[in-house]
């Protein structure tokens, strides 16, 4: 079971961020002279966007059916951190006394059945020089981009993954319609598929499965692609029972971008402990919470392949070893997590015990963040009082930006063992047990807003100090602990009151 402490205690601190994703739009019309028409798009932020933000773009064909769908599955996505807000562009049809647009502009080649197809290649050209131009004036980005498209707007989003690959990063297309023309878009693929695009690509398709998948000429397609994709095409298909043309468009949009921006958050290369200190003969247990096929790890400090292990739920440590977790990104870099377990001096207990006046710690409020002038003692606290009840809690604290929180006291540990310390928070802090640093968080050197150290210990008194250093006034401070007796299964702890001394 994933840490509840740490899901709380992020949500405390994000929940503003996280469900204020929902997207608001704005409509605007450009006149193209490639097709000598005016064309209408609509324009999707984030509530929180801003216009010094620069997002990746997402473009969608048939913007005024599919923005609908589109926007709740985006929001879903990112509150969940398996997608980034984007900057969404609908390219909606144009509708005239003879019928829309929408034949004419999203079909390779001429079908004498239709009163107008085959003008994809016009339109793809008002795409790359009239529209992504001005999304890119108007709305400065990350230059990323994702085409996405459904049956038609599948088949056009497939076409210029293979005529023109460079114009975007990802590609979701939802039961395209690849029977179009005698299988056009399967017979041109074999050529196209022999040069490999410049950069990386994802390419996702998904449509109704069984004999629907067939006659919407798909498998040919994915036939196509197994046989003669580049390894720089990453690519995944998917089917699905039980739809229709028009329902199977909100799992493969869903599925299509979760594949999409896969790698793109962090929480599939989380495990604890992240490093500690070991015992000879007494074995520990790293638990994950990942066992994607994309997450892969070694065990040596050697840096994992696609055909090094894959991340298991747990991983077993038995003598010193460098952990390191690979996640082989489908959209920017891949990622990779490093831990080390060695033997070594762990902490030491005091040997008096009767200095003690009170459960809780001694805390002292500094004007500044440096360190060097707090080791120095160049400073003087302006505020100093003993936190009782919630020994780690810095939101009731006198704390404003640029200031210093130092918690001081005495650890009681009641039983030997294996004790495993979390750390998570947004500001810089250090962990300290009887002088020695166990666990620290700076935000720009450390990857995670949690860390976790697992340490034997003895029993007794251990002198304990916590620095934190706010700078931003929006972070807060979560530490808990698991204890030898506690199961594998437990979530770690608040460090019990009355285990917290100060002199």
């Amino acid at each position: 079971m994933k840490y509840l402490f740490y899901v709380v205690f992020l949500l405390a601190m994000t929940w503003k961020s996280a469900f204020c994703q929902a997207y608001h739009c704005t409509e605007s019309t450009i006149y193209s002279e490639i097709l000598g028409e005016d064309r209408k798009i609509t324009i999707c932020f984030p509530e929180v966007y801003k216009p010094s933000d620069r997002l990746d773009v997402l473009y969608v064909v048939d913007g005024e059916m599919l923005l609908k769908h589109l926007l709740p599955i985006m929001t879903f996505l990112q509150i969940n951190q398996l997608a980034t807000p984007q900057l969404i562009v609908g390219i909606r049809n144009r509708y005239k006394p003879s019928g829309s647009t929408r034949n004419r502009d999203l079909t390779p080649i001429r079908n004498p059945s239709l009163s107008t197809s085959g003008e994809a290649d016009q339109f793809l050209y008002f795409i790359e020089k009239e529209l992504i131009s001005y999304i890119d004036v108007e709305y400065p980005n990350t230059q990323k981009r994702t085409l996405i498209g459904h049956s038609y707007g599948g088949l056009f989003t497939l076409y210029t993954f293979l005529v023109k690959p460079y114009l975007f990063d990802a590609f979701v297309a939802s039961d395209p319609s690849c029977y179009y023309q005698q299988h056009y878009i399967s017979t041109i693929a074999a050529t196209h598929l022999k040069e490999p695009p410049a950069t990386r690509k994802t390419l996702f398709i998904g449509g109704r499965a069984g004999q629907q998948y067939e006659d919407m000429g798909i498998t040919r397609f994915v036939g196509t692609l197994q046989k003669q994709a580049s390894s720089k095409v990453i690519w995944q298909n998917g089917t699905y029972k039980d739809e229709h043309n028009g329902s199977v468009r909100f799992k493969c949009f869903y599925d299509g971008l979760k594949f999409t921006f896969f790698g793109q958050h962090q929480h599939e290369l989380e495990f604890h402990p992240m490093g500690g200190i070991l015992q000879k003969g007494n074995p520990i247990t790293v638990k994950t919470y990942s066992d994607h096929a994309l997450v892969r790890y070694t065990t040596d400090g050697t840096i994992p392949t696609r055909q090094s292990l894959q991340f298991q739920q747990t991983i077993a440590v038995t003598s010193p070893t460098k952990l390191v977790v690979k996640l082989f990104a489908n959209r920017g870099d891949d990622q990779v997590v490093k831990a080390t377990f060695a033997y070594g001096e762990a902490p030491e207990p005091l040997h008096k015990t009767n200095i003690f006046k009170r459960n809780g710690l001694h805390v002292k409020i500094y004007p500044t963040t440096d360190e060097d002038s707090l080791k120095r003692s160049l400073v003087t606290p302006t505020h100093e009082h003993f936190a009782e009840k919630q020994a780690f809690q810095t939101r009731s604290l006198a704390l404003t930006k640029k200031s210093t929180a130092v918690f001081e006291g005495f650890l009681e540990v009641q039983e030997a063992g294996y004790y495993i310390f979390y750390l998570s928070t947004r500001e810089a802090v250090h962990f300290y047990l009887s002088g020695q640093s166990l666990l620290s968080y700076q935000k720009g050197i450390h990857r995670f807003e949690s860390n976790s150290f697992i340490v034997p210990l003895k029993k007794g008194f251990y002198p304990l100090k916590v620095v934190y250093r706010q700078k931003e006034q929006r972070g807060g401070l979560s530490i808990r602990y698991t204890t030898p007796s506690m199961s594998p299964e437990q979530d770690p702890i608040f460090i019990p009151h009355k285990l917290l001394w100060y002199e």
